[in-house]
This record gives C-alpha cells, structure tokens and sequence, in this order.
C-alpha cells in the first residue's frame, strides 16, 4: 500500500467515523429527552441499537481490510492488533443488549438502569473508535526521509 492509498483509504475511514459519531450523538440526544420526558422505550432503543450495529459492521470490515492490507504490504499495522476481536467483542455485546432490551421486563430493574448500561457500551464503541481514528489522523503525515 503506497502512501496515497494509506491515505485515501484513512480519509475514507475518517468520513465513516464521523457519520457514525453523528448517528451515535443522536442516539444519545433521544435517550436524554426521554429520560428527560420519563417515557421508556426498550423496544425503540434495541431498535436504535440494531441500527449503530448495522452501521458499525460494515465500518469494521473497512478497518480490518486497511490493517491486513497494510500488513500484506510489509508496514506495521497502524490500528491494533488485536482490531478483529476487539470489533467482535463489541458486535457481541451489541447482541446481547439487543436481546436484553426486547425483553426489558426481565432484564432491568427500570428504565434508567438500561440507559446506564447502553451508555457504557456505547461509551466503549465511542473511546474503541476515537482511539483507532487518532491513530489514523497520526499515520496520515508522511515520514521524513
């Protein structure tokens, strides 16, 4: 992968993210006002959660194709390692508060204490994704020599 490759394919990968952090400050914005309104919605929110996990599936498989072609290519990875179990964990834990949401009734003591879990996932996938576009932002400024 030659440097305007890197490059194009960072910048691509940098566009994602920002559609994805605009879809999740969205979420957040109509969880704080219901919230705000005392009106769960489990189902509407697994819904929502089933929406970013769409979102985020594709946006991974971009992120591990840019890391094997860069180590197909014989440079150091840019992102981490360990990107495709990191991306899986995260997939996983989507899933599984997709299944608890659908059944809030069983899952959570009340509204609140699903937000809170939501926003600790989501906070996850936010700080996994700022780190990773950090590194690509970094990897984007040609090296001297």
């Amino acid at each position: 992968m030659d440097y305007m490759q890197h490059r194009n394919a960072a910048e691509k990968m940098l566009t994602d993210h920002n559609s994805l952090m605009s879809g999740i400050c969205g979420h957040r914005r109509w969880i704080y006002e219901l919230c705000e309104l005392g009106m769960p919605r489990f189902g509407e929110l697994a819904t929502r959660l089933r929406d970013l996990r769409a979102a985020l599936v594709p946006h991974f498989h971009d992120e591990e194709a840019f890391n094997a072609a860069q180590r197909d290519s014989g440079q150091q990875a840019v992102l981490n390692n360990d990107l495709e179990k990191t991306h899986q964990d995260l997939l996983m834990r989507l899933d599984i508060m997709i299944k608890r949401l659908q059944s809030a009734s069983l899952e959570f003591p009340g509204w609140h204490a699903a937000v809170a879990e939501v926003e600790t996932l989501v906070t996850d996938i936010c700080n996994h994704e700022d780190t990773e576009m950090d590194h690509l932002k970094k990897s984007m400024t040609p090296n001297p020599g």
